[in-house]
């Protein structure tokens, strides 16, 4: 299973973990949806990042094993702020979390997939950093509960993810960005064939 920001998909791949699987929580929908707005006020943390972190710390399964995770970086994050209200946007896939942001940058989203045999579960927390007024960077982590029912391999697991990514453009220039290298080599470019909500779809280019 290749991690991308919000939900799981499949791939060839192995990854170590941490062994505090009993520190891991097993999210339901409850810990996903509805969540609230914070106190911070205007868009300042509004705007394009870059992965620089996106690692898994801790991995526990009930049912098939956490070898085959895989976590890339270098893949392009959106956040929207309204007032305290935010969305963090992986446009690779047009999926979103849903949340809130304090004035002192703490913040926190979640989202979920609901579909038959493929129930995952996200929540992020974290902070962002200022950089002379301006948004430098962000960091945290990400919970998953992950429940598939493929033929070929069943999983029902619970991960802990360290995320980090670096700002690197206001959310109107990053609409417009046509060169996002990852850490593959390969560019994800804004697709011509239109928009996805706000969101412009990205396509991969191999280098």
């Amino acid at each position: 299973m290749k991690g991308n920001l919000w939900f799981a998909v499949a791939a060839i791949g192995m990854v170590a973990f941490g062994c505090d699987g009993d520190a891991l929580r097993t999210l339901s929908r409850g810990d996903v949806v509805g969540i609230p707005p914070g106190d911070a006020t205007g868009s300042l943390f509004s705007g394009q990042y870059v992965l620089t972190v996106h690692r898994a710390e801790a991995c526990r399964c009930r049912v098939g094993s956490c070898s085959g995770f895989t976590f890339s970086e270098g893949q392009p994050v959106l956040f929207m702020q309204a007032d305290g209200f935010l969305s963090m946007t992986d446009p690779l896939m047009s999926a979103t979390a849903q949340g809130g942001v304090d004035a002192d940058g703490h913040f926190w989203v979640g989202a979920l997939r609901e579909q038959p045999g493929d129930t995952q579960y996200t929540l992020v927390q974290g902070d962002f950093v200022l950089s002379g007024g301006a948004p430098g960077s962000m960091s945290g982590t990400q919970e998953m509960t992950i429940t598939t029912q493929p033929v070929s391999r069943p999983l029902d697991c619970d991960l802990r993810i360290r995320i980090a990514a670096s700002f690197v453009g206001p959310l109107t220039t990053a609409l417009e960005a046509i060169s996002l290298p990852d850490a593959e080599g390969a560019t994800w470019s804004r697709s011509r064939h239109g928009v996805v909500g706000p969101i412009h779809v990205f396509e991969r280019r191999q280098p």
